[in-house]
């Protein structure tokens, strides 16, 4: 949950709303365990990886941009991160009124665009700083007997420490990546120039001289230098993201908290 505390504070055209908060403390944490929804991603690992041998065959060079900052600390996890598929631990913002669903059965990119609009295609945002997910989340103000989420989940000894908000910490098999730094359906690869979304804001480019045809298994938006605060990797099939771990937290300034 560190992130930069000037670029926190920052608005922008990502966030607009006045922000006084410029840190992000750690409430709760939680390792999460569902073998469906783990079956379900190895077989798209499996899916990631066969695609890959044959992107590899055809000696397609990988895209630029530099990897997930969070690469830094994964080695500290259980689980190594599969080098042949691209995997990578990155983080989503979510709130609780979708997040007992999302721990059931898994993100799903038909509801992209719901929250905070789909500047990228309409697939499942995530990112490598805490930061930009404290964009996309809603305070869970107190706890609640009623709900069926914090049954589940301050059972068992955890407290809800009030005005908490949530991080979902996921493996994502990021594959062969397409990078850009435009928005929209006109956006157009950084490195081939190709369009990024030729027939839908739903799907992505086939990755140029493979044959038969392999679709880019997700995008980069690599846009920190074109004025925007953090970079996001956006995937549109949820069979590539296995949340792992969620994070419950609170926002800070300074010493004053914790707040909305």
């Amino acid at each position: 949950l560190q992130t930069d505390p000037v670029k926190l504070k920052q608005s922008g055209a990502d966030r607009r709303a006045p922000v006084t908060h410029d840190r992000l403390k750690l409430a709760c944490a939680w390792r999460l365990e569902n073998p469906a929804m783990w079956e379900k991603y190895m077989s798209g690992v499996q899916g990631v990886m066969n695609d890959m041998k044959r992107i590899r065959q055809c000696r397609v060079a990988s895209a630029g941009g530099a990897p997930p900052f969070t690469c830094r600390v994964a080695d500290a996890l259980p689980g190594d991160l599969r080098v042949d598929v691209n995997e990578a631990l990155l983080m989503h913002g979510t709130n609780a009124g979708v997040l007992f669903n999302i721990l059931s059965t898994g993100m799903n990119e038909r509801f992209a665009g719901t929250a905070a609009g789909a500047a990228y295609g309409e697939g499942s945002y995530l990112a490598e700083d805490a930061g930009k997910n404290d964009q996309y989340t809603k305070v869970d103000p107190q706890y609640d007997g009623s709900s069926e989420l914090h049954k589940r989940l301050y059972a068992h000894g955890a407290r809800h420490q009030g005005m908490v908000f949530y991080i979902l910490v996921c493996r994502v098999a990021l594959g062969h990546q397409v990078r850009t730094k435009q928005a929209g359906r006109d956006a157009v690869s950084t490195d081939t120039g190709r369009r990024v979304f030729p027939i839908s804001f739903r799907e992505l480019d086939t990755v140029a001289g493979v044959s038969p045809p392999v679709h880019h298994h997700s995008l980069l938006a690599d846009v920190m230098d074109v004025g925007a605060r953090y970079r996001e990797f956006i995937v549109f099939h949820s069979e590539y993201i296995y949340p792992e771990y969620l994070l419950a937290y609170q926002r800070y300034e300074g010493g004053r908290g914790p707040m909305a």
